[in-house]
């Protein structure tokens, strides 16, 4: 086996091994990005309260400060994981359909 066949197949074998499943997603267990629609929903839960708490800030412009802002980027993922910790939340409360209701 030559070198670059040797790398080819290294190659091959770890983008197996760090592919994500087609149908892996928020539900699924698996960790993804969330998409537009998603990420739409888990800003609106955190929006308002980012501005109550920031008075002089806007929940937009901390998004685009976190491009290039070290500490901005980390303030935004705390926020993001309160909004991913209420969606849990209300993900998990029994629903007037749901036979466990």
């Amino acid at each position: 086996m030559s070198i670059q066949d040797a790398n080819q197949h290294l190659a091959t074998s770890l983008f197996r091994h760090l592919s994500i499943p087609a149908n892996a997603g928020p539900r699924s267990g698996t960790a993804s990005m969330p998409n537009n629609e998603e990420q739409t929903y888990l800003e609106s839960l955190v929006r308002e309260e980012f501005e109550r708490c920031h008075p002089d800030d806007t929940f937009e412009d901390l998004k685009r400060r976190a491009a290039f802002s070290k500490e901005d980027k980390g303030l935004l993922r705390d926020w993001m994981a309160v909004a991913r910790a209420r969606a849990a939340a209300e993900r998990a409360k029994p629903t007037a359909m749901d036979p466990a209701a």
